[in-house]
């Protein structure tokens, strides 16, 4: 199940049938990875959103395209469209690039950039 929340169109072109968007899942280890496509849009998981929700659940956003904004908690960020390899690696802790990309191909096996290029999950 994807997560409970209230999407809503925005530019534009936020008539009726503007919206395009599409979700798909796969099983990765003990995780469930979404991929998610969509055109301009502010997607909000108020309390009764968050109280329907299982209990222990994380959300762990890697934003690759565009621009997005959140805020939670009095806290706000804008950012991960177009950033390299090595941005990624420093804003997630590590030394460098290369280790990144040695644990994330222990891990996944394969590279980030080779993940980067699939399009889909």
């Amino acid at each position: 199940m994807f997560l409970p929340l209230a999407i809503t169109p925005l530019g534009s072109q936020s008539g009726p049938g503007a919206f395009e968007g599409s979700v798909t899942g796969r099983g990765l280890g003990g995780l469930r990875v979404w991929l998610v496509k969509a055109s301009p849009m502010s997607a909000v998981r108020a309390p009764r959103h968050i109280r329907t929700s299982g209990a222990g659940d994380y959300l762990l956003a890697l934003h690759v395209a565009g621009t997005a904004h959140a805020a939670q908690d009095g806290r706000e960020v804008t950012w991960l469209g177009h950033l390299t390899i090595a941005e990624i690696a420093t804003r997630w802790g590590f030394r460098s690039a290369a280790h990144f990309t040695r644990a994330f191909h222990a891990r996944y096996g394969t590279t980030p950039t080779s993940r980067r290029a699939v399009p889909d999950c």
